[in-house]
């Protein structure tokens, strides 16, 4: 597993989560000031995409996120267990 930090690491394989299986706001608010897509795992097994910042908002407990039919999902912070981060799209100079 890489560190969040990492820089090295590729990012199509980088999953992050706390050492107790749930992710924290703080590792979500990085993962969309790096402006890299990235999947939010629930422990449902669902998973659900965010590409932008406009497909996210967040308060203490919880996360919104939009689907592609502007859906919002309302996911308690909980039941998040892992964030993927999601190959660059071509054409992307990040």
């Amino acid at each position: 597993m890489y560190d969040l930090y990492d820089r090295a690491a590729p990012r199509e394989t980088v999953q992050i989560g706390s050492s107790w299986g749930v992710l924290t706001l703080e590792i979500i608010e990085t993962a969309v000031k790096e402006e890299i897509p990235f999947v939010i795992k629930m422990a449902d097994w669902e998973k659900y995409e965010v590409r932008g910042r406009s497909q996210i908002a967040w308060r203490k407990a919880n996360v919104v996120v939009m689907d592609d039919k502007d859906s919002p999902h309302v996911l308690p912070l909980l039941t998040m267990t892992c964030l993927s981060y999601l190959p660059a799209e071509s054409g992307s100079d990040k």
